[in-house]
């Protein structure tokens, strides 16, 4: 648990914390430099509870208010804002649990400044999970591997999915909150990605890690009890190209009103004044706002299925939540990746110095669209239009069994 001598209290103006974070963003990616430092920014500042609920210190931000500020600190720099994915689904988690004295210890955490990551994805063949749970003293010992650990690296807890044993003999999967401040968890930076490459993402090991019996969380009441989590993982997607298309927009107009350098069968002497260059900078502009209001719209059509309570958990009020979330994501990934690469087409060769680091959007914005490929989803979108179909609201990725490849 974080130790810290006062609450931090959130505020809604981070215009100079994000500043500050934007400052190093490129030089962090360029020499991999972990943003430890910056993360701890963001608990102080309290942007990190600024959806817990005010009776337990925290923003109180409706889901709207909070996308808004989420895509501003996306702006700033994209791989800080996605290492919190986790952490964002765990806080909206605890925000739906049912009033209980667990629910309470949870969100004064996060008031206080604790991060939690979270543990789901393995390597491993097969649909079942090889992390497994068995009872100790007082709780639980944990042992396995995970990948895909975003923002684990930085956490004081991480969110595992696992495997127990129930008292009948069987198997069943559970959640388990396990506090990365002992010795039998270990984080280990080795996400190798061309994009994204400080949200920790990388492998975490557990090797008879303690989880305390309070700390084990039946995952099927949870789902019942809260029926937008997918959404909030796909939502931090989207929210992460707008605010990056944002921030290439903008920088796209600083250096073309800059370069003073043209072509002698362009428009005009000085790029900003060359209207086939004016009309790439307004392509971007555009692609920026559209996406910043398709993600504004899904934070609407979520805030809005949140407030209808449990009585909207299943029929057609959450699969239409997640149709809408799936067109977000397959809209936006084509925008960003065309907006990636079309910047280059307002500027010269130079562009491509790797001092500018422009490339760092294309596989910034490439890495994120291949999170639950999109493809997949436009498809789930369409058997819904066409025949009905409700999408699967609890999915994994794994390796196919042994017998199953090549076949």
């Amino acid at each position: 648990m974080t130790e810290a001598t006062s609450t931090p209290t959130p505020t809604l103006d981070f215009t100079a914390l994000f500043e500050r974070i934007a400052e190093g963003a490129l030089d962090r990616s360029r020499f991999h430099v972990l943003p430890h430092e910056q993360i701890a920014w963001l608990k102080v500042s309290g942007f990190t509870a600024l959806r817990v609920p005010r009776e337990f210190g925290g923003g109180g931000l409706s889901i709207v208010a909070f996308v808004e500020q989420f895509i501003l600190l996306a702006r700033a720099d994209s791989q800080i804002a996605h290492a919190l994915r986790g952490h964002l689904a765990f806080v909206e988690t605890q925000i739906n649990r049912a009033e209980s004295a667990d629910r309470t210890r949870w969100l004064k955490r996060v008031v206080a400044g604790d991060i939690v990551g979270n543990a789901v994805t393995e390597t491993g063949p097969g649909q079942g999970l090889g992390t497994v749970l068995t009872p100790a003293e007082g709780g639980f010992h944990l042992d396995g591997t995970k990948f895909y650990s975003t923002g684990s690296i930085y956490a004081d807890w991480i969110d595992v999915i696992a495997r127990a044993t129930d008292a009948a003999g069987g198997d069943r999967l559970v959640g388990a909150i396990v506090s990365t401040h002992q010795e039998g968890v270990t984080s280990v930076d080795d996400w190798s990605g061309f994009g994204q490459q400080l949200t920790g993402s990388g492998t975490t090991v557990f090797s008879q890690a303690f989880v305390a019996a309070p700390d084990l969380v039946d995952l099927e009441a949870q789902f019942a009890s809260f029926h937008y989590l997918d959404v909030v993982f796909q939502g931090v997607l989207v929210a992460l190209q707008a605010g990056q298309l944002q921030a290439l927009a903008a920088r796209t107009a600083g250096l073309v009103r800059d370069r003073t350098r043209s072509y002698t069968h362009g428009n005009a002497a000085l790029p900003r004044h060359d209207p086939q260059v004016l009309q790439v900078v307004g392509e971007l502009e555009a692609a920026a706002q559209a996406v910043t209001a398709i993600v504004r719209d899904l934070a609407t059509r979520t805030e809005d299925l949140a407030d209808s309570g449990p009585e909207a958990a299943g029929g057609t009020a959450r699969a239409a939540l997640q149709v809408a979330s799936a067109n977000a994501q397959v809209v936006v990934s084509r925008l960003a990746l065309q907006a990636t690469t079309q910047l280059f087409d307002a500027l010269g060769a130079s562009a491509t110095d790797e001092d500018l680091g422009l490339d760092l959007y294309w596989r910034n914005a490439r890495t994120i669209a291949s999170h639950n490929p999109w493809i997949y989803k436009a498809r789930i979108s369409g058997d819904w239009a066409v025949n009905g179909t409700e999408p699967v609201y609890f999915w994994m990725a794994s390796e196919a069994e042994p017998a199953s490849v090549g076949s």
